[in-house]
Order: C-alpha cells, then sequence, then structure tokens
C-alpha cells in the first residue's frame, strides 16, 4: 500500500513539474529561439510567392495589364531583443520584389487573358515585425522603386484614394496573406 502511494505521489508531482515546465516557456519568450523562429516566419512568406505570385490585373497609366511578383532568392533578416514585456523580440526584413507586367490593354479582360511578359521592375522592400503571444506580427511595411536616382520610401499598405481602382491597396505585391 505504502509503495503504490509512493509511486502515485511521484507520478503527481512529475506531472505538476512537467505543467510548471510547459507555463515557464509560455510566459517566458526568452526559451523562444526568437532567430530561428523569424527565420522560418520569412522563410514562409518568400516561398508562398511559389504558390501564389499575387497575380492580377491592374490598371496602370498606359492601359491594363496582367501582372505578378516574384522575390529575388537573397534577403537580409535582422532578431534584436528589446526591453518591452509586450513585444520582447523585433525582426526586420529586407528583400526585392521583381514585378513582371505584360503589354498595356484597352480592357482588364484583353489584360487578364494576356501572359506574355514583356517587362518588369524591381521594387526594394523593408518589412517590420514584432513578436507578440508568440508570434510574430507585422508593425510596418515600406517599399521604394529600384532606379538609377534614390527615390522616396512609401508605405505598402498604401491605399488608392481615386479612380477606377479606388481601395485598391498592396500596389506593390507584398502582402502576407498567402502562406
Amino acid at each position: 500500500m505504502f509503495s503504490t502511494i509512493k509511486k502515485f505521489s511521484i507520478v503527481f508531482v512529475s506531472l505538476i513539474l512537467l505543467q510548471c515546465s510547459e507555463q515557464t516557456k509560455e510566459n517566458h519568450p526568452e526559451q523562444i529561439d526568437p532567430a530561428k523562429t523569424f527565420k522560418e516566419f520569412i522563410t514562409k512568406h518568400l516561398d508562398g510567392y511559389k504558390n501564389h505570385r499575387r497575380e492580377r490585373v491592374t490598371l496602370l497609366g498606359g492601359g491594363w495589364v496582367n501582372e505578378y511578383f516574384e522575390p529575388e532568392k537573397s534577403y537580409k533578416i535582422d532578431v534584436q531583443k528589446t526591453n518591452s514585456l509586450i513585444t520582447p523580440f523585433t525582426g526586420f526584413c529586407e528583400f526585392t520584389l521583381t514585378r513582371h507586367i505584360t503589354a498595356f490593354h484597352k480592357s482588364k479582360d484583353a489584360a487578364a487573358l494576356d501572359k506574355i511578359v514583356i517587362k518588369s521592375d524591381q521594387t526594394v522592400h523593408k518589412h517590420y515585425y514584432g513578436f507578440q503571444e508568440n508570434e510574430w506580427i507585422v508593425t510596418s511595411r515600406e517599399h521604394q522603386k529600384i532606379s538609377t536616382s534614390p527615390s522616396n520610401w512609401y508605405d505598402c499598405n498604401e491605399i488608392l484614394q481615386a479612380g477606377e481602382q479606388k481601395g485598391l491597396t498592396n500596389l506593390e505585391g507584398c502582402w502576407e496573406d498567402y502562406y
């Protein structure tokens, strides 16, 4: 009888210690490898372009085009520890997206049928993230066209305010919705 109680006590204490260990991991994000999780997060985002190229028909200055985006293979990332209890880590990713576009068309339907790329341009993106409640969330995103002269940085969350495509957002193909 004493042996059974002793075994039960050992199992019970072991379960309590295991539960405490799990709660400690949840309440202390420093137990998580932030660099590893951030790299996995960014890899998942950039690999998402393989299955969803953010293809769409859009109206540009010369007419309707079919466009899609693909990231360059190289990118830069960094993760830093903060003093914040809410956001104990921040992450940064810089990558280049190439936008491929078709010829200009007079109608949206004609552009949708065109799959022949005639031009490409590139945009550098800088995305900033915070690690909150064990997940990486976007805090800000900006982009800059690659050109021969320096240009301004623009918010990736820009929303068209007027015209036929009023309300269109993520103009530079960088949205994270498709993993």
